[in-house]
């Protein structure tokens, strides 16, 4: 078994090459996304939003769970150094998935007219449904892809396979829409963007100097089976709340509010960019950690991924309505307060919400995770309706908040029961603290100053917030000496490390006015 200061060390490896790359990828498509929307207006893009929710709905649950098996399968064999057997992994899980995917593909394309008059309510979108349906094939590649190197410890493949798919979807789409393709040059964009980042990955992978073994393996085929189909559940049910959520949308609200919402969705990224790498670097993470490790792993992994989800997140939530008017101007309305509202649940990450379940699937209990995703899905379908018919799109958001509320406490109750697992309550208020302070050092400086211009109050506020979290974190015993310490041998072998290195000395000489040896 690694030392499990190792297995944070890979942690953070995986983790930071798919931020960069979500980063470099969601920057691509947040500036397309600001020009699409702006050449569009928001009822076009509401439209564009509506035609590729259920195309995405399926994309996501064509692969049976296989991807985390994979990922899950090639992390161990990676770990007792036998990485050569993971193409063989691979294939079987290739072959299923390409052939559930191309079923798929055709019949949505067969049903469009369907999709588009009973499940969005827009039969003027069935072309276009159509179209995006062809995305559904090669979406699950990507997705495939990016798991098996992540798996293998090819993480900057990965990596550079989604930021293909971001930037050259971005670029797709602001060129199509901008010819006067309206509508269609965005759907355009996304399908295309998807196919070169197909073939970047396959040439990544064809790149990797390990044994071919083209032979399917039953045996392997039922293990990985065994392993995903409650993950996949799991991902199917809160997929299904998307396209739930999309079908809502299109029966009760308009095209203005819907592209209002999906505009929100699109700012939303600059937590989950962080996020999701960071769950998916962490189930493989998980995995390799002995029992008696358990709490130590969670507390730890908790902590790390807490101080740069938090800060965001309060960031997000207090400069939305800034942000989006200096970006979009007044036409997106409704869109810094969906925005708002939908980050909000990142608030809760010192308590295990961006971890809990990462941890549930590493440790093998796929089938607990399902029973809490059931939970939630349950719990949003009996109230979205209620909340949204009489608070519109805001009151749905606030239905899926208090779903996922009600399973995060009931997962929390359920670590902490049968493993003794649990977030450091001590640590968590004082995250909690600094980050409060923080926000009422920076609302009361910009009250002070009372800049009236979006771009001032951005960058200045910003600049104070996280200035001011940078300095209350060490002072309140947020972040210690040790922690500075793996921080910077995290970093020591990277290009970020002349930019963070003067940060962290700023943090350890905050450590040694606190007191702290």
């Amino acid at each position: 078994m690694e030392d499990f200061s190792e297995t944070v060390q890979e942690t953070a490896k995986a983790s930071f090459s798919l931020t960069l790359s979500n980063v470099i990828s969601n920057v691509f498509l947040a500036v397309a996304t600001i020009i699409i929307g702006a050449l569009l207006g928001a009822s076009n893009y509401g439209l564009y939003s509506l035609a590729i929710a259920t195309p995405a709905f399926l994309t996501s649950i064509v692969d049976f769970g296989l991807a985390f098996s994979l990922l899950n399968f090639c992390s161990k064999l990676s770990s007792e150094k036998k990485k050569e057997d993971s193409f063989n992994y691979l294939f079987n899980a290739g072959l299923i998935t390409l052939m559930v995917a191309l079923i798929t593909t055709f019949l949505s394309v067969l049903f469009s007219n369907y999709i588009a008059s009973k499940v969005i309510s827009r039969p003027e979108a069935s072309g276009l449904i159509a179209l995006a349906s062809i995305s559904i094939l090669f979406g699950a590649v990507v997705n495939l892809l990016t798991y098996f190197f992540v798996g293998v410890g090819e993480s900057r493949r990965a990596a550079l396979g989604q930021a293909t798919l971001g930037v050259t979807k971005g670029i797709l789409q602001v060129l199509l829409v901008a010819l006067g393709l309206s509508t269609l040059g965005a759907i355009l964009g996304h399908v295309f963007g998807t196919i070169l980042a197909v073939i970047v990955s396959i040439l990544l992978m064809l790149k990797l100097n390990f044994k071919v073994n083209l032979k399917l393996n039953l045996g392997k085929l039922k293990e990985m089976l065994s392993y995903g189909l409650p993950i996949y559940i799991s991902t199917f049910i809160v997929s299904f709340i998307s396209q739930y959520q999309a079908s809502l949308i299109g029966e009760l609200s308009t095209n203005f509010s819907a592209g209002n919402y999906k505009m929100a969705l699109n700012f939303s990224v600059l937590v989950s960019m962080v996020a999701t790498p960071i769950t998916i670097a962490l189930i493989p993470a998980f995995s390799k950690v002995s029992s008696e490790k358990y709490k130590e792993a969670y507390e730890t992994l908790t902590k790390y991924t807490s101080l740069v989800i938090l800060p965001v997140s309060i960031a997000i939530i207090i400069f939305s309505k800034e942000g989006i008017e200096l970006l979009l101007g007044e036409g997106y309305s409704q869109a810094a307060f969906f925005l708002s509202l939908m980050t909000s649940l990142y608030l809760l990450a010192p308590l295990g919400s961006v971890t809990i379940y990462s941890f549930l699937n590493g440790i093998g209990e796929t089938k607990t995770n399902l029973m809490l995703n059931i939970l939630n899905a349950v719990l949003f379908v009996l109230l979205a309706r209620v909340c949204m018919i009489s608070y519109g799109i805001a009151g749905m958001i606030v239905a899926s908040l208090l779903a996922s509320l009600t399973s995060l406490v009931t997962a929390i109750v359920y670590l902490k029961v049968k493993y003794d697992v649990m977030f450091n309550a001590l640590w968590a208020l004082k995250a909690y603290l600094a980050s409060s302070i923080s926000v009422v050092v920076t609302f009361l400086m910009l009250w002070f100053a009372n800049p009236s211009n979006n771009l001032i109050r951005l960058s200045a506020g910003g600049s104070i917030f996280f200035a001011s979290f940078l300095t209350f974190m060490p002072l309140l015993g947020v972040i210690n000496s040790k922690d500075i310490e793996l921080f910077k041998k995290l970093i020591s072998n990277r290009r970020i490390f002349l930019v963070l290195m003067p940060i962290l000395k700023y943090e350890e000489r905050l450590t040694k006015i606190k007191g702290e040896k």
